[in-house]
């Protein structure tokens, strides 16, 4: 285990070392500032913000680029160890090929995790030095933190799918194309496909979790699209497609020969 660890933190120092999350984050917080400061000097849009409403209407805004991001950061991982020639190095440590392919997973997945802590925060502060803790509605702290966890399996699954992609087409071009084009189309062209063929069971009807929310702040009215689906469904139809993909690039990893 502290082996694992230790490749973990590898791999993070890694990511660090390409200032890619460094640059995203930067490109939020500017991206957030100059959205809250217009919100703020346009007296219509002042009235009718407060700091709770700004960071709930960011969080929707927000995941589109952090989707954006994890389907960089899960194609290039891999892919760059081919890229450079530095996966001769990675393989000849006294680790199996099991544990490298899934330390690269978990470090992709931690940063991910706390970019959308960060800007959840970041959106929170930018919105209370803007517009003060007055809040008017009904909108809570808690219905925003929970709108930006309801996005998280989203980014999480796209990133594996990325992350599955490039490691079978050691193509990072092709693993972010696809992953961009099933993230905006997926769920449509889904949708298409009769319950009776077993739709409900299809990744992309599962990803949207606000429709299990009893709240109409975070549901907008929306219903699960097929009836018999539920929360716990959704959540273990995620985590068996990322299982099974992380399992598919494992043996396909594990057998690969590295010139």
């Amino acid at each position: 285990m502290t082996r694992f660890l230790a490749l973990i933190q590898n791999e993070i120092i890694k990511i660090n070392s390409k200032k890619q999350l460094i640059f995203f984050l930067l490109f939020c917080l500017l991206l957030i500032g100059g959205i809250g400061i217009a919100n703020r000097i346009v007296p219509d849009m002042r009235a009718a913000v407060d700091y709770l409403k700004f960071a709930n209407s960011m969080a929707s805004f927000l995941a589109v680029f952090l989707v954006l991001f994890a389907i960089v950061l899960g194609a290039q991982s891999l892919y760059d160890e081919f890229k450079d020639g530095t996966i001769k190095q990675l393989l000849l440590r006294p680790v199996s090929r099991t544990s490298i392919l899934l330390s690269k997973y978990t470090a992709n997945v931690v940063v991910i995790l706390f970019a959308a802590l960060f800007l959840c925060v970041a959106c929170a502060v930018i919105g209370l030095l803007l517009f003060g803790t007055g809040r008017s509605g009904t909108l809570t702290l808690g219905v925003v933190c929970k709108s930006y966890l309801y996005s998280l399996p989203d980014v999480l699954f796209i990133m594996t799918l990325s992350f599955f992609i490039a490691g079978l087409s050691k193509s990072s071009a092709l693993s972010i194309t696809i992953s961009i084009f099933l993230y905006l189309a997926g769920e449509a062209l889904t949708s298409l496909i009769p319950q009776k063929w077993g739709a409900k069971y299809i990744i992309f009807n599962n990803l949207n979790l606000k429709v299990y929310d009893q709240n109409p702040l975070l549901n907008g009215g929306i219903e699960a699209p097929f009836s018999g689906m539920s929360f716990g469904f959704s959540i273990m139809l995620i985590f068996l497609y990322v299982a099974a993909l992380l399992f598919i690039e494992i043996i396909v990893f594990e057998k690969r020969d590295v010139y």
